[in-house]
């Protein structure tokens, strides 16, 4: 079997969870479902937030499957994606935003999809954090293009008006071939470079943030949230881009994100973002790594809930962000 799942926190959050290796799935949902369910308090003394207040209902859209037919397993990966994104379109129609848990990155393609179909009229942006632009042309033939990267996105880019920006973005994983295509389809876009996140340093007042919190808080706040044409945001987590050494997912990168920024990129997209439609996290394979992986995908939903639940207690014009004051 291939599976997906789909967990919603109603009235505003919905949380999916995708699998396309079909020889994992119940693995990575159970592994999921195991930690989430004790990975914090509903009211977080910290904080000083009760996310039941702002998200009084958590609710799980349970397990997307189909059949794999004998000798044709990777074709039926269209029918999946396709369930995908009917399942996402019924999230936002009914007012949730869906967080989609992979699973492999396949999954772009169906939710950008499911957001343009669902609303077809607005303009979104789409925040991809992860360390390759992954834009290279599919080599194999029954597999769609947007199951292996964002190319398919960006083949309609234009011919939608919408606007994909880069997060993360490593050299070493990248062809200048890559980098033209992405500029010449993707215009108004933009490739927020690992070093130059890199760059950023404490601030003299003291107060502490995360150097991928700083930029990511520049790039949702400051740019996407401030553009009157951009109607929705779309915010997708690569796991590989956490740095190699926290031991997440198969591919790690050296020199990635830490546990502590995934972290922090989750809480912020949750407080700061009213333009949020949808956000995933994808390359979650417990199988290679279960309880640092299962513990930090967990801890990042955790956050996102708790910044979105607390987004809607209380306007944002309160909420102290003295971490990222520039």
């Amino acid at each position: 079997m291939k599976g997906l799942r789909t967990l919603v926190l109603e009235e505003d959050l919905t949380m999916v969870q995708v699998s396309t290796k079909f020889r994992f799935i119940f693995h990575v949902l159970d592994s999921f479902r195991r930690f989430v369910k004790k990975i914090g308090v509903i009211r977080n003394p910290e904080y000083q937030v009760d996310i039941s207040k702002g998200l009084p209902k958590i609710s799980d859209y349970g397990n997307i499957q189909i059949d794999t037919l004998p000798g044709q397993p990777k074709a039926q990966i269209q029918e999946l994606l396709k369930k995908l994104q009917q399942k996402v379109e019924l999230c936002i129609k009914r007012g949730n935003i869906p967080f989609i848990i992979g699973g492999s990155r396949d999954l772009f393609g169906a939710v950008s999809d499911a957001l343009q179909k669902e609303k077809q009229e607005s303009r979104n942006a789409y925040i991809s954090i992860s360390h390759r632009l992954d834009v290279d042309e599919s080599t194999k033939d029954h597999i769609p293009q947007q199951t292996t990267n964002k190319r398919y996105l960006l083949e309609k880019m234009m011919a939608r008006k919408n606007v994909l920006y880069e997060f993360g973005t490593h050299g070493v994983k990248t062809s200048q071939e890559q980098v033209e295509f992405f500029q010449e389809r993707n215009p108004e876009g933009h490739i927020e470079w690992m070093n130059q996140i890199r760059k950023v340093q404490m601030q003299p007042n003291g107060h502490y943030y995360t150097q991928a919190g700083q930029k990511f808080y520049q790039l949702l706040v400051e740019k996407i949230n401030k553009d009157v044409n951009v109607d929705q945001v779309y915010v997708s987590f690569n796991l590989e881009s956490v740095e190699a050494a926290v031991g997440v997912t198969t591919n790690n990168t050296a020199g990635g994100f830490t546990s502590e920024e995934a972290i922090e990129i989750s809480y912020l997209a949750g407080l700061f973002s009213h333009k949020l439609v949808a956000i995933d996290i994808s390359e979650y394979n417990p199988f290679v790594e279960d309880w640092r992986t299962g513990r930090l995908v967990a801890t990042m939903f955790y956050y996102f809930a708790l910044g979105l639940s607390q987004r809607l207690q209380e306007p944002v014009e309160q909420v102290n962000v003295d971490f990222i004051t520039q």
